[in-house]
């Protein structure tokens, strides 16, 4: 979680990018939360696919006006099972 203030409205543009199995959805869950709202989200696919893992991507930007805000980026597993090289990563571009 991070707070940040802004003087004047910005674009904030959150990718992420990782790698998460195709045996059932809802796992390895990402999601980039600003002021409570969610602006990007993804998770694994429902494949049926085993161990096999597979490239995710997923994005969004909101516009933020003058004054305090809150980000917050969060990622899980959720279990311990075909999740081998799983992984989330974010990045954060201002405009």
């Amino acid at each position: 979680m991070r707070q940040v203030t802004l003087t004047v409205p910005r674009t904030l543009s959150i990718s992420m990018s990782g790698v998460v199995e195709t045996q059932n959805g809802g796992y390895e869950q990402a999601e980039a939360r600003v002021d409570g709202a969610v602006v990007a989200s993804g998770g694994s696919f429902e494949e049926g696919g085993g161990c096999t893992m597979k490239a995710a991507s997923a994005g969004g930007s909101i516009l933020l006006q003058p004054g305090d805000h809150v980000i917050e980026l969060s990622a899980t597993t959720v279990d311990g099972l075909y999740h081998v090289g799983a992984y989330w990563e974010f990045a954060l571009t201002w405009s």
